[in-house]
């Protein structure tokens, strides 16, 4: 990581929405620095704004005030290297696998050629060279998921921002793709952002933890996590890993007993 100007910088932003009962803050004053090559993970409660924040990153809403930078530039509108992934994958049904994952890339324009030999390189990646030609229908939820981490890798964004990617799976697959994720993003040097309720997942993942508070979002503390990388399973009992977890289960008010 670098420690010179942010990759991206959050600098009091705010966002309100105006709905039947009146004015909802979603955000209110939150200020961030991403480093480039930072894993960052963002908790908190339900309805807190993290998916805001995400949205209001990816430059996917405006924010009421407050501005967005990337590389020192103010960023108002969706950019290429910006590459976001949703808790549900979102796959096309009449297009197979590797055609769900050559979409953003052909949308984006990239050449035939390159665009084919991304997409042949992340269905390599993530175990999925074998399921290319099958149909939504045809895929687990894990694996659909891994499909939609293939289509945000193939259009080679800078900066992942994921939206509780594994959210909806089950405990042992996420843990899996948690590991996938984590050997993509160390191979590919990218900079991630990660929405996520789960606080293990969070620290597991992270080289920072962003805890936010209840409605309207602001920023609690930035946690730097004092585990080594690579990261492993066996890093679950490390104490470090533990205290963490219960200091942010705490912060949140979540029971520890």
């Amino acid at each position: 990581m670098t420690e010179s100007t942010p990759i991206i910088e959050v600098v009091d932003v705010s966002q309100s929405y105006q709905t039947s009962d009146g004015v909802i803050r979603a955000l209110s004053d939150v200020t961030l620095q991403v480093q480039e090559g930072e894993f960052v993970s963002l908790v908190g409660p339900s309805g807190c704004g993290k998916s805001t924040l995400l949205n209001v990153v990816a430059a996917l809403l405006r924010p009421t005030s407050g501005v967005v930078r990337y590389r020192g530039d103010d960023h108002i509108e969706p950019r290429s290297e910006f590459g976001v992934m949703f808790q549900a994958p979102i796959l096309l049904p009449w297009r197979s696998l590797e055609e769900n994952v050559r979409l953003p890339g052909e949308i984006l324009g990239i050449p035939e050629e390159v665009l084919t030999s991304r997409v042949d390189e992340v269905l390599e990646m993530t175990g999925l060279e074998e399921f290319r030609a099958k149909y939504p229908w045809e895929l687990s939820g894990g694996m659909a998921q891994r499909a939609s981490l293939c289509r945000l890798l193939a259009s080679d964004p800078e900066i992942l921002l994921l939206d509780e990617p594994f959210g909806a799976l089950d405990e042992f697959t996420r843990e899996s793709l948690d590991d996938e994720l984590l050997r993509i993003w160390r191979g590919t040097n990218k900079t991630a952002m990660f929405v996520t309720h789960n606080i293990g997942e969070a620290v597991y993942l992270s080289d920072r933890v962003v805890v936010m508070t209840p409605r309207p979002g602001r920023i609690a503390k930035v946690l730097p996590v004092q585990l080594p990388r690579p990261r492993a399973a066996s890093m679950l009992r490390d104490r470090n890993y533990l205290d963490m977890v219960f200091e942010i289960r705490g912060m949140l008010g979540v029971a520890t007993t």
